[in-house]
């Protein structure tokens, strides 16, 4: 009379032998398939599961995941100025006769790239 667990045994709506048949056999012929990629080619042999489903069953059977590298961040060269800007001051004019027409103000701060000049 010793006390038992009262969690339940099976599910109504449990993956069928016949289904996780399918998902090791196929599991089997597409061993580097994505998860998302996997599902689509289950989809297409009759697997009427969600992604979810699939992943939680996969977990179950402990297939490993699938992790893709993260590609090598490879920064870019600084592009150096061979010239100074002659627009500088003719681009900061306009900025400024447009600051006042609407009578409201803001700073628009702009650097030369080549002499450094703000």
């Amino acid at each position: 009379m010793a006390d038992q667990s009262h969690r339940p045994h099976s599910h109504p709506n449990q993956h069928t032998e016949d289904e996780l048949k399918l998902i090791r056999d196929m599991r089997r012929r597409n061993p580097h398939a994505g998860l998302v990629v996997f599902w689509v080619k289950l989809r297409q042999r009759g697997y009427t599961r969600s992604v979810t489903s699939l992943y939680r069953i996969l977990r179950k059977l402990g297939e490993p995941r699938k992790t893709l590298p993260n590609p090598k961040y490879i920064p870019k060269p600084y592009e150096k100025m061979c010239y100074p800007v002659n627009e500088f001051k003719s681009t900061l004019n306009m900025f400024l006769l447009h600051a006042v027409k609407d009578e409201s103000f803001f700073q628009y701060t702009a650097i030369d790239e080549y002499s450094r000049f703000r």
